[in-house]
């Protein structure tokens, strides 16, 4: 039933419409909330996780995760909305999400050529590729606010671990993650971990790693029209990044200049919603295990030096050369 009436709003511009204004109404809250947050310091991720209903600025609902559609319209200086649905991440593989392909929008805004491809085998929809989208968001913190954590922490080791989604709790072997940390983090004067908002409000993963003396962050809640703006200036203020999975931080972390590594780790789901895990057929999972294999391979060991195999893969699939200027972007907006 849930479905049904999505695919009603996702087809119909009108009652798309009027789903957005009533949720603007129902979550008006949440405008007054994310200012207060975006107020709240960098390293107070507690404040910063807690759970934030949406206040869609865009008719699109998804466009307005992460602060995408705030940061696009700001970067562009345009109030109307963004009649491109925005792919709000990495899409590894074959698949193009069902929503996207039939919302009622006059295209699809992704990061690359590669994506590009996939997206028009699927559907004749406008392709417009705009590269990370990081690149578009503010940093969050001032010169002052950046200069003032690099004195308090110093050399920093970041340390982004797959996290969960909507619907899909993810785990892996903590301490195995951790010996591979230990391995390198001599080299740096503080741990600092970032956890996406969900994994920031469970208590043993919190616990787990402040036992350890690793300085916890998160760049908020995915309805926070600052999560782009907190994650670049996360990182950012990092000298060295380690994941333990492939994803859009990856391409962010490499085009913000930043070294980095993968370890290649078994990451366990515990499934609530099959919906997550029904969306590709046989070829989109092939296609997807082929190119995160591919990423694994350039980021499998430890170096200070981005290498130009690493740049050339972050390019073929996040766009390092498909970014706009603000004059470029309005142009293909509107």
């Amino acid at each position: 039933m849930k479905d049904y009436f999505k695919q009603i709003i996702i087809k119909n511009r009108v009652v798309n419409e009027l789903f957005v204004n009533l949720l603007r109404y129902k979550n008006k809250a949440s405008i007054f909330e994310i200012y207060r947050r975006s107020k709240l310091p960098l390293l107070d991720f507690k404040e910063i996780s807690k759970p934030l209903k949406i206040y869609p600025i865009e008719r699109i609902i998804d466009n307005n995760y992460y602060g995408l559609s705030f940061w696009l319209k700001k970067y562009i200086n345009r109030e109307e909305n963004i009649d491109f649905y925005i792919e709000h991440g990495l899409f590894l593989g074959s698949l193009v999400k069902r929503d996207e392909i039939i919302w009622d929008s006059k295209g699809i805004i992704t990061f690359s050529k590669n994506r590009e491809l996939y997206i028009k085998e699927k559907c004749n929809k406008e392709v417009i590729k705009i590269g990370p989208y990081i690149h578009y968001a503010d940093d969050f913190l001032t010169v002052d606010e950046f200069n003032e954590i690099k004195d308090k922490l110093g050399k920093i080791l970041l340390v982004i671990p797959s996290h969960s989604i909507k619907g899909v709790n993810v785990s892996f072997d903590l301490n195995n993650f951790k010996s591979k940390i230990d391995e390198i983090k001599s080299d740096f004067d503080t741990v600092v971990v970032c956890l996406y908002w969900m994994d920031a409000l469970n208590i043993e993963y919190v616990k787990y790693y402040s036992d350890l003396g690793y300085r916890i962050v998160s760049a908020g809640n995915i309805n926070d029209f600052y999560f782009l703006s907190r994650l670049k200036s996360i990182i950012k203020i990092s000298d060295f990044v380690i994941s333990n999975n492939v994803g859009t931080q990856i391409g962010y972390v490499t085009y913000l200049g930043k070294p980095q590594m993968i370890f290649n780790q078994e990451v366990n789901f515990q499934v609530f919603d099959e919906r997550e895990f029904k969306q590709r057929d046989y070829r989109d999972y092939k296609s997807m295990v082929k190119e995160k294999n591919e990423i694994y391979r350039c980021f499998n060991c430890f170096s200070m030096e981005i290498t130009e195999i690493q740049k050339d893969c972050i390019n073929f699939y996040f766009g390092l050369d498909q970014i706009k200027t603000g004059d470029q972007l309005k142009s293909l907006l509107i």
